[in-house]
Formats: structure tokens, C-alpha cells, sequence
């Protein structure tokens, strides 16, 4: 009979150490918790695939005196003015007296390549730049030459400066002159500026030629002239 209460008590001592065990896993109630994640950080989102978005690059094109060709300045330091010019344009610096009725004092001329006008009567085509300083010259800046038989034509505002605008067309040996002349006071210093066409009569001209587009050409030499400017005092 003992020995039956024995073993009952050695059972009942047993479950209440297990049962001791398991409350002693858990956490008391109420205190807090702290969960350690295993998943390493990353900056990809679960959203979906991100995507990385380029600045734009905006071209801008300035159109040029020529359709296609580049325009650069030409810059004069002595007189202090400027113009544009296209790039493939040669500079002259003399030999074009001839070309300035009034001032005959080549400064610079900007003349277009003649791959612009082969197959046609076109024989040169440019800006011709002259100055003079002699008082009996400038004092006719604002008068017609009428040795060359000048047109007035009204005067123009160019970048801040007034000029006198004159026409003329002149016919030697089957060759046409035609300009279009742009004079300026400055500082006691006549400017002339000069656009011409030299052109031969077409009837001269085998066939295949053909004439040239004068609206055209007169465009390109218009818009170097409108580029000028003074750029001192």
C-alpha cells in the first residue's frame, strides 16, 4: 500500500515540473517584445521596377545666313564693329576700291563661294566694308553719288545705328553691277557698306546656263548686313 503512494507521489511531483518548464517559455503578460529580422536591406521596391529617367538634351539650331552653313563673327578692333558671316565665306581685305562709291577705302568684304552659283550668270556676289575720315568725304554721307548714279532709298536703323540707303545698277562690257549701298556717320568717320551682284548678261552665255536667283542672293547679302554692329564707343 505504500509503496502505490510512493509512485503516485513521484508521478505528481513529475508533472509539476513539467508543467513548471512550459510557463517558464513564455513571456510574462504584458511585457514587450523585440523581433530581429534576418532580411537584409534593399532598395529595390516591391511596387514594381524603377526606372531611371535621363535629363533632356534640347538642340537648338540658329539658322545661319546660308541654309546649312555655320555662321562665325568677324570682328574689327580699330573701327570697333562687328558682323557675321557664313563660315564658308573668304574675307578680303583689298582690291575692292572700285566697289565703294563715296569712301573708295577698302576695310574688309565678305564675298560668298562661287559653288553657290556655278551653272548660272552669276559672276561674284558680297559685302564690301570701306571708311574714310576726310572731312569733304563724310560730309556727303547722306547724299547720293552722282557719279556712280545712285538712288536714295529712305534710311534703315541697323543694331542701334542709322544709315542712308542707296540703290544703283550699272552695265559695262556685258558685265551688271547692281548695289545696294548703306552709309553711316560715326565719330566723324563715314562708313559705307556695300552689297553687290556682279552678274554678265545671260544673253552672252552658251546654253545650259541659266540666270541666277537675284532674290535669293540679295537675301544672303541683306542678313550679313543686318548682323552689323558697333561694338565700342
Amino acid at each position: 500500500m505504500r509503496q502505490w503512494w510512493a509512485v503516485a507521489g513521484a508521478i505528481l511531483i513529475v508533472s509539476l515540473v513539467l508543467l513548471s518548464g512550459c510557463q517558464g517559455g513564455q513571456a510574462p503578460a504584458g511585457s514587450a517584445t523585440t523581433t530581429t529580422s534576418s532580411i537584409a536591406p534593399t532598395s529595390t521596391s516591391t511596387l514594381g521596377p524603377t526606372t531611371t529617367v535621363s535629363p533632356l538634351t534640347t538642340t537648338t539650331t540658329i539658322p545661319g545666313i546660308i541654309p546649312g552653313v555655320a555662321s562665325v563673327r568677324y570682328e574689327d578692333k580699330q573701327f570697333g564693329f562687328s558682323l557675321d558671316r557664313p563660315q564658308n565665306s573668304t574675307i578680303e581685305t583689298q582690291g575692292f576700291g572700285a566697289y565703294l562709291p563715296l569712301t573708295q577705302t577698302p576695310m574688309v568684304a565678305i564675298t560668298l563661294p562661287k559653288e553657290l552659283f556655278e551653272g548660272t550668270n552669276l559672276i561674284e556676289a558680297g559685302v564690301y566694308i570701306g571708311t574714310s575720315s576726310s572731312p569733304a568725304i563724310a560730309s556727303k554721307w547722306n547724299l547720293p553719288s552722282a557719279e556712280s548714279g545712285e538712288v536714295p532709298a529712305g534710311t534703315i536703323e541697323v543694331n542701334g545705328t542709322s544709315f542712308a540707303v542707296f540703290t544703283s545698277t550699272g552695265a559695262a562690257a556685258g558685265n551688271i553691277y547692281e548695289e545696294r549701298v548703306y552709309r553711316a556717320l560715326r565719330n566723324a568717320t563715314c562708313f559705307e557698306i556695300v552689297e553687290l551682284l556682279h552678274s554678265g548678261n545671260i544673253d552672252n552665255y552658251e546654253a545650259g546656263v541659266v540666270a541666277f536667283d537675284r532674290g535669293r542672293f540679295q537675301s544672303y547679302l541683306e542678313a550679313i548686313v543686318q548682323t552689323f554692329s558697333f561694338v565700342s564707343g
